[in-house]
């Protein structure tokens, strides 16, 4: 039956990490969030003193499936943010390159900007990721 649980869990995620939709990714989001939320109130349920009156084997699964679940929750976290990382650092570099290649003269280097942003998410290998985030921050700041 764990096996069960456990093959569709991983079978989930590789589909929402597979699948790429946006729609799922942030569900996928707000399910991290709300599990670590889930893993602290079952944390402190079991300090309680009904949670202590559990007898200790079903402690000891609970205790293992909020681990478990923490670090799952933790490392979606952590997977999610460094294509937030590689973006936030390809738009500083983008317009880091293009503030030294622009002429003094130029009133408004927007063109420049953009294409030096899209040439660093090329390099870092996460350019129709991070156009999605970026259309999002440009939405969100509207």
């Amino acid at each position: 039956m764990r096996f069960l649980a456990f093959c569709v869990t991983v079978s989930a995620i590789l589909l929402i990490v597979l699948c790429g939709c946006e729609e799922l990714l942030r569900r996928g989001d707000k399910a991290a969030d709300a599990t670590k939320d889930l893993a602290g109130t079952g944390e402190q349920f079991l300090q309680t003193p009904t949670g202590q009156a559990l007898p200790g084997q079903v402690k000891l699964y609970a205790a293992g499936g909020i681990a478990l679940a923490s670090i799952l929750a933790n490392g979606w976290q952590e997977w999610r943010n460094k294509g937030m990382k590689k973006t936030t650092k390809a738009i500083v570099q983008g317009i880091e390159s293009a503030a030294k290649a622009a002429d003094p003269a130029s009133e408004n280097p927007v063109a420049a900007v953009k294409a030096a942003i899209g040439d660093q998410m090329k390099a870092a290998g996460c350019y129709d990721r991070g156009k999605k985030i970026v259309n999002q921050l440009k939405i969100s700041s509207a």
